[in-house]
């Protein structure tokens, strides 16, 4: 959502003249509070069309929404695409690419580890959104909860590069008791060998 999710949303509601025909498809779309009034009426507007189509400005429980679907449309931020990696939910994400390319860069590296679907948005018409929505949508009409299955990645890095460095650390001050003619300890050294340990 928000104002950068614009184009995203104008491109989803155009592919629903295709996208429609599936009898089970309910949509919620949840605009965001930095999207503008104007435009997100408008939205709202487009949207009332099609009866099976939900809108949302905020939510401050988005984690329940992102459960309960099928499939997820999304840009590429990172708290998204952590949210969608501890549900183990499918995914297509469309993400940003100005004025950085972080988005894209992580959605390509997703899409390479099979964890989501990625479309450039240059990419991203209606037609494109609709033939890869249609490879991912259940046709099952309702979805079950991913909470408490584990997620298809180790999502546990900050508590393991937390016992990598105190490993090394102790490792350090061990080698200096039994080799007194080291190198002065260096603190920088120790978090760059656990923040490679921990990948």
């Amino acid at each position: 959502g928000g104002e950068d999710g614009v184009q995203l949303f104008q491109t989803y509601l155009s592919s629903m003249a295709r996208l429609s025909k599936n009898p089970h498809l309910q949509t919620v779309l949840i605009f965001g509070p930095e999207m503008p009034q104007e435009v997100r009426q408008a939205l709202e507007h487009q949207a009332k069309q099609w009866p099976r189509i939900s809108t949302l400005s905020f939510s401050d429980d988005i984690m329940s929404y992102l459960d309960a679907a099928d499939t997820a449309v999304s840009m590429g931020g990172y708290g998204t695409v952590c949210e969608l990696l501890s549900l183990n939910k499918t995914a297509l994400i469309v993400p940003r690419v100005h004025p950085v390319e972080e988005q894209w860069i992580r959605a390509q590296r997703m899409a390479a580890l099979g964890l989501f679907q990625t479309l450039h948005p240059d990419d991203c018409t209606p037609e494109t959104l609709t033939r890869t929505l249609e490879s991912l949508v259940s046709v099952k009409p309702a979805a079950t909860s991913s909470m408490g299955q584990p997620a298809p990645i180790n999502l546990n890095a900050l508590p393991e590069l937390t016992l990598a460095i105190i490993n090394l650390l102790m490792q350090a001050s061990w080698s200096r008791i039994t080799s007194p003619s080291e190198k002065p300890f260096s603190p920088r050294h120790v978090f760059h060998q656990a923040a490679l340990q921990s990948f």
